[in-house]
């Protein structure tokens, strides 16, 4: 072992990491077909050819967001209680066995571990081809053309705050994307894939039929995607994280739109270009 070493201490478990850093050895230049993706909440994420990786990702991810809110209502309760009883006996009680951060911590711990697992996974997938995750160890081949030259991905950096349903703001976490877009740009630098960014503004609603381009909030409607386009018959239907993978990966040929365009912007091009 040689250069730097960072030495961790974690006194609440007694225990010492030791974290050595190494450069990891890039494979042959990837030429597989570019490839696009939507990041979702019920699964990792969605590419342009309709494939879904990591399909338990979202039950994982309500399950936490769904135990800690409940958790944390009840905490709230109880924290309530002992201001009102502030020295009491039972306020100490539940201070002492009820409003302790031990437990909470290692269940999100365990939880956050889950899904970096299921995210890892699909990433690879990805990355390196279905079936082709053992590569390190030998039990399946890696061929540059199983792998994308390029991915595109949508810029979530723009998204903050609450979203207008608590229960998506809650799943829509700040953690889960940074982690997941961490995660691809590692892997990415191993596979030799290139990474590139859109702007994601409205791309889940608007028909991918060249000859359409509707924009309207009402064609989706949760993961379902009907074009409604009053003016002629273009029925598109489909998933609608699908539709948002092929919208991202034809506006990354778009020179009106960039990645910082805003979306009030965005949704007045992609108008004008409809009523043309």
């Amino acid at each position: 072992m040689s250069g730097n070493v960072r030495v961790v201490l974690d006194e609440e478990n007694k225990r010492a990491f030791i974290h050595v850093s190494y450069d990891v050895a890039a494979l042959a230049k990837a030429t597989g077909p570019a490839v696009s993706l939507d990041w979702g909440i019920t699964e990792v994420c969605t590419d342009d050819s309709g494939v879904h990786h990591g399909d338990e990702y979202g039950r994982a991810l309500s399950s936490m967001t769904k135990r800690r809110h409940k958790t944390g209502k009840a905490r709230n309760k109880l924290h309530a209680l002992s201001k009102r009883d502030a020295g009491s006996r039972r306020t100490k009680h539940i201070s002492r066995n009820n409003l302790g951060t031990k437990k909470q911590k290692a269940r999100l711990r365990r939880a956050k571990a889950q899904l970096q697992t299921i995210s890892g996974a699909a990433i690879k997938e990805v990355v390196y081809g279905e079936g082709n995750r053992t590569r390190a160890n030998g039990r399946a081949p890696q061929h540059p053309s199983q792998r994308p030259k390029e991915i595109i991905t949508e810029d979530l950096s723009h998204l903050g705050g609450k979203a207008k349903s608590k229960k998506i703001s809650r799943l829509c976490s700040s953690w889960a994307r940074d982690e997941n877009q961490e995660r691809i740009m590692v892997h990415a630098h191993v596979g030799t894939s290139g990474i590139k960014t859109v702007n994601a503004a409205y791309t889940s609603q608007t028909s991918p039929n060249p000859t359409c381009g509707y924009v309207s909030f009402d064609n989706r409607s949760g993961d379902v995607f009907h074009c409604r386009n009053p003016y002629w018959d273009c029925n598109w239907q489909g998933d609608a994280d699908h539709v948002a993978s092929m919208n991202i990966k034809s506006r990354i040929q778009d020179h009106q739109i960039d990645r910082f365009t805003p979306y009030t912007e965005v949704r007045k091009i992609l108008d004008a270009r409809f009523l043309r």
